[in-house]
């Protein structure tokens, strides 16, 4: 181990000082820092669930014995008949109140709000 220091020559007789230097950390004994200090502040990631936009009924069309929906979802408004998909949903069965949309094993029933005509 060598000593790492200065010595002050002196006037004969006189002893030679010893200054002692401290030696940086070995770099793998180093604190680190927790993030770079040179890239800007990053905010804490959020999780926001994602909020599935659910199907509107508008209105009920028959034509003789066929019958098709119009269905508002996620803004657009458009005809389906039986079996028709909506986003997740299937269009499972129309009727004269109403229509069943089935997402795997959730069903949604949709009624028509307004009373019914003959």
């Amino acid at each position: 181990m060598a000593l790492t220091g200065s010595t002050h020559a002196t006037a004969a007789g006189q002893q030679a000082v010893f200054t002692p230097i401290t030696l940086p950390k070995h770099a793998a004994h180093a604190d680190k820092p927790k993030r770079n200090p040179f890239l800007p502040p990053q905010m804490p990631k959020r999780h926001y669930a994602i909020q599935t936009p659910t199907p509107v009924l508008k209105g009920i069309v028959q034509n003789g014995s066929a019958r098709m929906a119009i269905i508002e979802y996620a803004g657009q408004s458009g005809y389906y008949e039986s079996g028709a998909k909506i986003g997740s949903y299937t269009v499972s069965a129309i009727n004269g109140s109403g229509v069943q949309l089935t997402d795997g094993s959730k069903t949604l029933t949709l009624q028509t709000g307004g009373a019914d005509h003959d």
